[in-house]
């Protein structure tokens, strides 16, 4: 009652304490009961060792759940050690009462061979059971072993059977499979609008396959009008999911004829190559064009596609807009930003001559641009105010997104930093933990970058005056030496920039925090550590 807030206010280390006290008495379901508190840390800290002992006294006992728990435990060894012989031993007694996600957690270790000599008509056999007890994934497998013959003969009538059991209980890979038998005709009498009707339940909750799939039946008009705008949606959602395919689809609407464009004036240049300003259907436009862009260099290349495939993925007012490319010469081609760089910018005015409602407008837009790149869970990378556009009104704008990196969801990346292929500018807006080489890429080490542009916002200077040897500033960002603050700048924007320089990461605030700080007009929002 406790647990579940049924005529009590829920409180689960109540629920605890009497689990426990029941648990102790040697009551099955309780000892199980209290084996998932503390798998998910309800009230009581999350302990999962502790959790695998109560399983065990309520597996002993019988309980079906506590032993296909513990089997899930010896899987993937949280709380003890992996061993999946004892995790199919567990899996099988829970599964002989007819537990049914224990029934396909067996299938699995029989058709990957883990913890049992692998054997596609066992798999096949223990799917069945839990698939004809309605269990999605065991739905979902057997389609998929019908569709490709593994174990079974080949059948796919039969598996848009199964795909579509599990489908209609919302399984997004399983809606994308059945989608395919549509687009096909396999299994099914070939239906467009069928398929598309399925690659859309799959795609809306994020299925990348879907989303390509769905785009390719808009961009070519299959049993419906084509729609090129909603070609571009789909193929940009799966681009962002690192969907190849969906990229090359996205790079290829995307290649523009150089007729259509025309290069008015150089604007500058760099390591990659020159900037020009220009026109492209009659639109001012800033023109991106790769150095030595008729040679081949391999790294060259995939970073500028790499780019080209981000911005244009990504549609954000505080992000710079991609207009499309070139092939020859390689040339990105990019909405126009009349001021040019925040660099630029702030070198060309005074302190004294930028209002501080300027200043905040500038921090809050690209708060929210960067809150937007890690929501998409992208990683900048590269953030310093030589990378931030300033339009004719005064809107800021991230740029520049070669050295990006899109993240799965819980992906943590550890590379080593390279200063010999970097920018050296680039350090001086580097965090703590880049410069020592634990990571250079995460959204914390963006948060810390982001900072040093504030702080450029208030002084116009570069970061680390006064320190000409690259090794000195190394030195001085390892030890979690920082700028000092002016003691004229709001003490709000101070205390953002002092949260977002915390040596320890997972102390500074998330990107999205800090938008909403920033733009906080009454000054009530607090900052504090965020995800």
């Amino acid at each position: 009652m406790y647990e579940a807030g049924r005529g009590v206010a829920k409180d689960y280390g109540e629920a605890c304490q009497w689990y426990r006290r029941a648990a102790e008495q040697g009551f099955a379901s309780a000892q199980n009961n209290l084996g998932v508190m503390y798998e998910n840390g309800r009230g009581v800290a999350k302990d999962y060792a502790e959790a695998c002992r109560w399983f065990r006294k309520a597996a002993d006992q019988g309980h079906a759940n506590a032993q296909f728990n513990l089997g899930w435990r010896y899987k993937t060894g949280l709380g003890i050690t992996q061993d999946y012989a004892e995790a199919c031993r567990w899996f099988r007694k829970a599964a002989d009462q007819g537990h049914a996600s224990a029934q396909t957690n067996l299938g699995c270790m029989y058709q990957e061979a883990k913890g049992v000599a692998q054997n596609s008509a066992e798999a096949t056999r223990w799917f069945h059971k839990a698939a004809n007890q309605g269990d999605d994934i065991a739905q979902f497998n057997l389609g998929w072993i019908y569709e490709t013959g593994r174990g079974v003969a080949q059948d796919y009538s039969k598996a848009c059977r199964w795909y579509r059991k599990a489908a209609d209980q919302g399984m997004a890979r399983a809606q994308s499979h059945l989608g395919l038998m549509y687009d096909d005709g396999l299994g099914v009498t070939q239906d467009y609008a069928q398929a598309c009707q399925w690659y859309r339940k799959a795609a809306e909750q994020g299925d990348a396959s879907a989303q390509n799939n769905l785009g390719l039946i808009y961009y070519e008009g299959r049993g419906m009008a084509k729609n090129i705008g909603l070609a571009l949606h789909w193929f940009k959602k799966a681009a962002l999911q690192n969907r190849e395919t969906a990229q090359a689809n996205l790079a290829s609407m995307l290649q523009i004829n150089t007729t259509d464009l025309t290069i008015r004036q150089k604007l500058g240049e760099g390591g990659f190559g020159d900037v020009f300003k220009g026109t492209f259907k009659g639109e001012t436009v800033a023109i991106k064009r790769l150095k030595n862009a008729g040679q081949k260099n391999d790294d060259a290349l995939k970073e500028f596609r790499h780019e080209l495939i981000i911005m244009a993925a990504l549609e954000h007012p505080s992000l710079v807009t991609v207009c499309g490319y070139t092939k020859l010469p390689l040339q990105l081609i990019m909405e126009f930003c009349e001021q040019g760089s925040l660099d630029g910018f702030l070198k060309s005015v005074s302190c004294a001559n930028l209002p501080w409602d300027i200043r905040y407008k500038i921090a809050t837009q690209l708060a929210e641009g960067l809150a937007y790149l890690h929501a998409n869970h992208v990683v900048h990378r590269d953030i310093k105010s030589l990378n931030v556009l300033i339009d004719g009104r005064m809107n800021a704008k991230w740029a520049d997104f070669g050295l990006s990196k899109i993240k799965d969801h819980t992906e943590t990346v550890h590379e080593q930093t390279d200063f010999n292929n970097m920018a050296p500018g680039s350090i001086l807006w580097m965090a703590p933990e880049q410069v020592k080489g634990k990571t250079n890429c995460s959204k914390k080490a963006d948060v810390y970058s982001f900072a040093v542009v504030m702080w450029e916002l208030t002084t116009h200077k570069l970061p680390y005056r006064g320190m000409n040897n690259l090794y000195q500033i190394i030195a001085a960002i390892a030890s979690g030496q920082t700028n000092p603050i002016p003691k004229d700048a709001p003490p709000r924007f101070s205390m953002a920039i002092k949260h977002c320089w915390f040596e320890d990461p997972t102390k500074r605030p998330s990107a999205k925090q800090l938008a909403i700080y920033l733009a906080d007009k009454t000054e009530k929002s607090t900052l504090g550590p965020g995800s």
